[in-house]
């Protein structure tokens, strides 16, 4: 499912971002970190990145995530392909007070949200970041 997020196109005169579409690959869970593609769209490029989500404990108010960029890497021999964590960021949803440690968010601070925060605000108002209940299994005597 993508998901486009709210970008107001003028908000900000010196962005160079035509379209941002957020697409949640896997939800998090209990047990796993959540997976969400998203996709940049900067003069006519197209540019997609891919993050693994994980809800912190926050004494902060709102809700804390570690998000994780992962990179992939062709092998040398070109018969590989590896994956590994490239960039890790702290992002606080909390309204107005939403924070990230990209430089994104450290350069454009709150007049205009990185797109961590706003690609986790959109599946947060859709519900999309609620882990799932634990399936639980009962047995009758």
């Amino acid at each position: 499912m993508a998901i486009r997020t709210a970008t107001a196109p003028g908000s900000n005169p010196s962005s160079k971002t035509d379209g941002r579409v957020v697409r949640l690959v896997r939800p998090t869970s209990t047990t796993a970190p959540g997976k969400m593609l998203i996709t940049l769209t900067r003069h006519g490029k197209t540019e997609t990145s891919s993050y693994f989500i994980i809800e912190q404990p926050t004494e902060l108010g709102g809700r804390a995530f570690r998000v994780s960029k992962v990179g992939s890497e062709v092998s040398a021999d070109g018969r590989g392909l590896s994956f590994a964590v490239t960039e890790n960021y702290s992002v606080l949803l909390d309204g107005q007070q939403s924070s990230c440690e990209c430089l994104g968010f450290l350069r454009w601070g709150n007049r205009k949200p990185c797109r961590h925060i706003a690609s986790l605000l959109m599946l947060a108002s859709l519900g999309k970041l609620d882990a799932p209940e634990p399936e639980m299994e009962c047995q009758t005597a």
